[in-house]
């Protein structure tokens, strides 16, 4: 299942972790009732971050130590000059870890 940007911007109109629970289990994508919480979470993120995302911009942007926070995948692109990074696998360019 790819993740498309019409996904995502469904995805981010969740009002709670049950239903982006409920919305990745309609399209085909496994996720845990945990999985879903912490997704939730970045994607209603509100005010100062938190220190291992400090740590990215301060250290530019993503390491193989990441994997994507979507398919879990540690393949990960980075840009040049590593201001941003990239799943290949699932187009993903938001949320690592």
């Amino acid at each position: 299942m790819e993740l498309t940007k019409e996904l995502l911007a469904k995805a981010k109109e969740a009002k709670t972790a049950e239903e982006l629970l409920a919305l990745a289990k309609e399209n085909g994508i496994e996720l845990t009732q945990e999985q879903s919480e912490e997704y939730f979470a970045k994607l209603h993120q509100t005010g100062e971050l938190a220190d291992e995302e400090l740590d990215n911009v301060a250290g530019g942007g993503c390491s193989p130590k990441f994997e994507c926070m979507i398919c879990h995948n540690t393949d990960l692109t980075y840009s040049s000059d590593y201001a941003s990074c990239r799943c290949p696998r699932c187009g993903n360019n938001e949320w690592f870890r």
